[in-house]
Order: C-alpha cells, then structure tokens, then sequence
C-alpha cells in the first residue's frame, strides 16, 4: 500500500461505514473510489429530452444535466462530512444550513465570496485548516478578489467550422487551452506561475482530500447538445495534480443526475481523452443523496403527500473542495444554464422543482438556498464558453459574433475564471444577451432574479451586477478582468 493510499484511509475512517452493497456489506468511499473509474462507471441514464424542449412547464427546455431527474436517489444517507468550515465568516448569514439536516455538513455558508483580497482563502473545508491566513500554503500571494471574473478569449482554441454537430468537441486545440489556463488563473489569483495560482486556490491541500468538479451533462450526456469537452478538463486535471499534487483518485467528476456519467457519448467528448482519465474517479457516489436542503420562507419547494425533503447529493456532502465547470448556454426558458443552474443537477426531487412556486427557479431564492449548501467549499469557478451557444440548453453550438467568434467566423471560444459563482455567471448571462443581439435576434423576457437572491445578506454567495441591469458598458461592483 502507497503512502498515499495509508493517508486517504487513515483520513476518513468515519466514511467506512456510509453505504451498503448488493451483500448488505457497508461500502466507504474509499471503496467507491476504487470502482468508480471509467470501467465500471457505466449507467442507466434517465431520459429528459423527451418533452417539448421550448415548454418550460414541460421541462423540456431544462434537459440539461440539471434535467427532470431525481436519480432516483431516496438513500437516507447521513454523509457525516465533517465539513466543519470554521468560516471566519464577515457574511451576514447564518446559513442554517448545519441545522434540520440529515448530515454534518455545516455548510456554514459564508461562501467567503464577498471577501476582500485579504480574506481567509476561503479554504473550509474538513482538512481542519483554519485557512485563518496565507501561513497554510506554499504560495506567498494574496487569495483572489472574490469578485473578480477573468475572461479570456482566444480565437485559435478552437478550429470548428459550424458543421458536424456531433463531433463539434474535436475541435478544441489543447495547447491553446492550457494557455488560456495559464493565463486566467494567474490573473485571477495575481500570481506568476501556475503553480501558485493553484496554490492560491486550495491553500494548504492535504493528500487524501476529495475534489469534486461538478460538471453540466445536458441532454443524458449526448455528444450533439452543447455540454462540458475534454480540452479544458484536462487543463483543469493537469494544474490539479502537477502543480497542486493531488492523487488522481481524489479528484471526482460529477453530475449527479446522470448517475456514473459514462457512457458513450461521453466517453468521446470528455473521457476517453481526458488527462489522468483512467484514474480519475468519474460520477463518485453516482446518484446518491445526502443532506436536507433547507430553504428559504416562502420559498420552500412544496412537497407532495409522501415525498422525501429535498435533498443535496452525497458527494457535495463529503467534498472537501469543490469546483464548479459550468458552460456558456442560454436556456429555452428564457435564461442561463451557469454555475448557479447547474447545480439542479446535484438535487433530488427534479422533476416537480421548477414550478414549485410563482415563477420557477428564475425568480426565488431555491438555487440560492441550494448552492449555500456547499458554497464555503467552492475554490474556483471554470466558465466553460469554447462552445457557447445562444439558442437554448439542447441546442447544439454554432458560430459566434463577438467574443472569441470574429465576427461569425468561429464558436465563441471563451474561457471565464472566478471565484465568485453570481458574478460569472452575470458576466455569462450579459455576454450571452450581447450575442443574441449581434446575431439582429435579442432575448426578451429572460429573467435573472435567483442571481440577485444569491447576493442578498441572506445568502452572500456573490457580487450581483448585470450590464443588462445598469444599462452601463461596463462593471462597477464585478472586477472583470480581460486577458
């Protein structure tokens, strides 16, 4: 046994008793680590994409990875995750969401995300480090400034010509990824290498620690939507194991609505060619579900005669870090599958949640209330907009007019780095409206209410601030930052 390995068991023995198997026999995460890599991840997936994809009522138009699935996931885990996320927190939530929970996952839900640059690095997570200053990590540099979204553009990262939907994702030029890695994580963290840019990042990462990169399978994963390539997985995957060292193993690539998340499709566009892909641990905990969501008042789902509380999934329960892979595609229902939406994606009870109340997801606190859950854990927030498109969230890419399109020339060939998930996601949804009206088609009654929610005090999750709000052409409250 690895030295590492002696680490990852020694760390979690509170795990070794979660889950049981087909035998009745407790299965630890360590266990699921060892079966989860591609060979044995193939699963079952649910089909969203049946219903009208324009029929917001429907659900169709939300086929994304956030689709109408509860994965049928009731398992009444208590995903202890010690997540004790001491939070010297200057948010003004209280979070509650360490109480009426079935975990202790004190989400305590500080999200640092309002953090100036001298915050505590933001590093909650269950490694016990206080993260109460820089002394935790290698790097000598200041954590990013919370609100800060670094935009970077590239025409030459992708060669794609507009034809051949289903193979669209070939056409990602790695080395012009990594680049555009390098670059925006260095503005975003005022670093110099890329090595303390990661180090900034997750200061003072201890061997065994899970990372989870949540990721948005539209459409059951099929390779012709517009869903997460294997280009920036992989810049994503190098910087997180050669420069920052973390065990392959330990890195788990989720969305917890398509189950083990390989299958096929997915195997062509985003795993077979992944860096490290044989040892990553692809779709960890599958659908399994963990901690109550709790909700805001007046804005909790209204649960039907005999149904389960709505619940978080196991594996943002037990990560120690997270990050958050989003794409850049407008929505059939009149917004933005960003950060934020994606996470519908990690819940249960899917189907009934997006007319739970007036308005849908657009206009409430629920996304808000979910991404609370877990928002002191979030590191870093990857936009990525290769591939961006503008019709809808199962429509396939296309050609772009602004960003790193050229005037039609190109997809949209854009990469967007944060720490902050409201604030990139703003930044998205704007550049997304500013395409639709270079293409002479501008969106109307789009609605972007759950991102004001998420920067409310009762959240701080973020920096809300929309240039389709202000009317300005620039930022006054997000530092976006154009490299």
């Amino acid at each position: 046994m690895s030295e590492e390995e002696k680490d990852i068991e020694s760390k979690e023995p509170e795990n070794d008793a979660d889950e049981t198997d087909a035998s009745g026999q407790k299965k630890s995460r360590r266990e699921f680590l060892h079966v989860a890599g591609i060979g044995a991840a193939t699963a079952a997936l649910t089909t969203f994409c049946q219903s009208d994809p324009d029929d917001p009522d429907e659900g169709g138009g939300d086929a994304d990875s956030d689709s109408d699935s509860d994965s049928d996931s009731d398992s009444d885990t208590d995903a202890d995750t010690d997540a004790d996320a001491d939070a010297d927190t200057d948010s003004d939530t209280d979070a509650d969401s360490d109480s009426d929970t079935d975990s202790d996952s004190d989400s305590d839900t500080d999200a640092d995300s309002d953090s100036d640059s001298d915050s505590d690095s933001d590093s909650d997570s269950d490694s016990d480090s206080d993260s109460d200053s820089d002394s935790d990590s290698d790097s000598d540099t200041d954590p990013p400034p919370s609100s800060r979204v670094v935009r970077v553009i590239d025409s030459t990262a992708t060669t794609w010509d507009g034809g051949g939907f289903s193979d669209f994702y070939q056409y990602g030029v790695q080395s012009v990824v990594d680049e555009m890695f390098d670059r925006g994580l260095k503005a975003l963290t005022n670093t110099n290498s890329l090595k303390d840019a990661w180090d900034a990042l997750i200061p003072g990462y201890s061997s065994g620690e899970l990372i989870v990169v949540h990721i948005n399978a539209f459409c059951n994963n099929e390779n012709h939507k517009k869903n997460n390539v294997f280009q920036p997985m992989s810049a994503l995957v190098k910087g997180l194991v050669d420069e920052l060292g973390v065990t392959p193993e330990n890195i788990a690539i989720v969305d917890p609505s398509q189950g083990g998340l390989v299958n096929n499709d997915s195997r062509a566009r985003l795993v077979d060619s992944c860096a490290y892909s044989d040892e990553l641990s692809w779709g960890l905990y599958g659908g399994e579900m963990g901690s109550e969501i709790v909700m805001t008042p007046g804005h909790e789902y209204q649960l039907g005669t005999g149904e389960d509380p709505v619940q978080i999934a196991r594996v943002m329960d037990e990560a120690d870090h997270v990050i958050m892979m989003p794409v850049m595609s407008w929505h059939g229902s009149n917004w933005i599958t960003g950060a934020m939406k994606m996470m519908v994606g990690s819940m249960s009870a899917m189907p009934h949640i997006h007319d739970y109340v007036s308005g849908g997801m657009r206009e409430n606190a629920f996304l808000a209330d979910l991404c609370r859950m877990f928002a002191s854990k979030v590191r870093l927030v990857v936009g990525e907009g290769l591939f961006g498109n503008i019709k809808g969230n199962s429509s396939s890419p296309h050609e772009f007019q602004t960003l790193g399109g050229d005037g039609g020339e190109h997809p949209s060939s854009t990469m967007y780095f944060s720490r902050d998930m409201v604030a990139l996601d703003c930044v998205m949804f704007d550049d997304l409206l500013d395409e639709a009206v270079a293409q002479s088609n501008p969106h109307s009654g789009y609605r972007y209410g759950f991102l004001e929610y998420a920067a409310d005090s009762n959240h701080n999750l973020g920096t809300f601030e929309m240039r389709d709000d202000t009317g300005s052409d620039t930022y006054n409250d997000i530092d976006l930052v154009d490299v």
